[in-house]
C-alpha cells in the first residue's frame, strides 16, 4: 500500500507538471471558477503546500532515524 500511494502521488504530480507546462501566460491570470483568485495564485499555493509538507516529512524522518 505505501508503494501504491507513492506511485499514485508521483503519477499525479507528473500529470500536474504536464498540465502546467501546457499553460500559456494568459491562462495564469484567469480567474478560478468559484474562487477569488487566479491560476497563478493557485499554483503558488500548491507549491507552498508541497514545500511545507516536504519539510514536515524531512523533520519526521530525521526524528525517526535519530532515535532508531
Amino acid at each position: 500500500p505505501w508503494k501504491h500511494t507513492v506511485d499514485g502521488l508521483d503519477s499525479t504530480y507528473k500529470k500536474l507538471m504536464d498540465d502546467v507546462l501546457g499553460l500559456k501566460p494568459e491562462d495564469l491570470v484567469r480567474h478560478i471558477a468559484g474562487k477569488n483568485y487566479d491560476a497563478y495564485t493557485l499554483l503558488h499555493g500548491v507549491i507552498n503546500h508541497n514545500v511545507y509538507h516536504s519539510a514536515q516529512i524531512s523533520l519526521l524522518k530525521k526524528e525517526v532515524t535519530s532515535h532508531g
